[in-house]
């Protein structure tokens, strides 16, 4: 469907649990946003942002590194939980980068990378932790972000394939590539924490008991 959302509901007594994955690794030292607009981050801890990057992975940005390089997000402290903020746009002569949501002000960031094992890796491990809650699932919901395609060989087959391994092949799974995520982090006490704008992530909603 071209110009078009779809929208799935469900109502009555519906039991679920979600959690959110990206296999996205931060690397380096956590930088403070300090100037931003809108998508665009200009200065980072008393640096350009893209004189911040180069420090943490120690090379200029490049054109090959759109899409790939990736900005761990924190919101709080803890620095436990972050969404991923993808690459879109480097202006190398303000120094500057945009990405495809915003970061505020105030925002704790790293520079993050991901390959293909990660990113598999991860949403296995995102099943795993859903499942040690003893919940048991009989249908699955996946959202996953197009971007992560990129750095799978089959346009996401793969990342289909471990999941329904984790799953089992006997559970109905649905889901489809997305620009944007929306979904929370499950918390070791089987809380949630809010609900972010992902990048580059994986967001998994299983239904069952």
């Amino acid at each position: 469907v071209e110009d078009g959302v779809a929208v799935l509901l469900a109502s009555g007594d519906l039991t679920f649990i979600t959690h959110s994955a990206s296999g996205f690794t931060p690397m380096g030292s956590p930088g403070i946003v300090e100037e931003s607009q809108g998508k665009t981050i200009q200065r980072v801890s008393d640096q350009t942002s893209l004189a911040f990057i180069k420090d943490q992975i120690g090379r200029p940005l490049a054109e090959p590194d759109l899409g790939i390089l990736a900005l761990a997000t924190y919101t709080d402290s803890s620095l436990e939980h972050f969404f991923m903020r993808a690459s879109f746009r480097f202006d190398m002569l303000a120094g500057s980068i945009t990405t495809f949501g915003n970061i505020p002000v105030g925002a704790t960031i790293r520079v993050s990378g991901a390959d293909r094992e990660q990113l598999l890796q991860a949403v296995s491990d995102c099943i795993k932790t859903i499942l040690s809650s003893g919940f048991s699932p009989v249908a699955a919901i996946v959202i996953s972000c197009a971007g992560r395609k990129w750095l799978l060989n089959n346009c996401g087959g793969e990342e289909v394939k471990a999941i329904q391994d984790a799953i089992g092949r006997h559970i109905p799974l649905v889901g489809f590539p997305s620009f944007g995520e929306i979904g929370p982090f499950l918390k070791d006490d089987n809380t949630y924490t809010e609900s972010f704008f992902h990048n580059a992530t994986c967001v998994i909603c299983l239904l069952g008991a």
